[in-house]
């Protein structure tokens, strides 16, 4: 199969390709056979780099046998925009959600939660989250405490 991008097209595939790594990579040490085939891919993509006229975006290391981006591509472009933008809103989403879930299990205990109809179980969520939606809204985290 062939498949014909421009220039332009091939520098937002690099993008997605960053993103989709930094999914897969950030939070893990060293690679992880689970995620080879994802890398062996990056790789025939960022081997054409130089044929883009984007060889300034990667540099190929013969010990490793593999390229590896510059900090060039690393820190510019708008793939550090997404990534933000998506760890933003996850950190908030995932601090109200789980909150919630933490006091209204705390309140009625986990059984009678999941003895609920779903659509009580969600009513009963949402009015916690919305709860705390508002307050970090309004405070964002200056009045999350810790209790020791």
């Amino acid at each position: 199969m062939k498949v014909d991008i421009t220039k332009k097209e091939y520098r937002t595939l690099l993008d997605m390709l960053g993103i989709a790594n930094w999914v897969l990579h950030a939070h893990r040490d060293g690679d992880s056979p689970r995620t080879a085939p994802y890398r062996d891919l990056e790789q025939k993509f960022f081997k054409l780099a130089a044929m883009f006229g984007f060889e300034n975006l990667f540099v190929y290391d013969e010990e490793e046998n593999r390229y590896f981006p510059t900090p060039e591509f690393d820190e510019e472009g708008p793939m550090l925009t997404f990534m933000d933008e998506y760890n933003d809103e996850t950190f908030w989403k995932e601090l109200v959600e789980r909150l919630a879930m933490r006091d209204v299990l705390s309140l009625i205990g986990q059984k009678e939660f999941h003895n609920m109809e779903v659509e009580e179980r969600l009513n009963k969520l949402d009015a916690a989250i919305e709860i705390y939606e508002e307050e970090f809204a309004k405070n964002g985290l200056n009045r999350l405490a810790i209790d020791f």
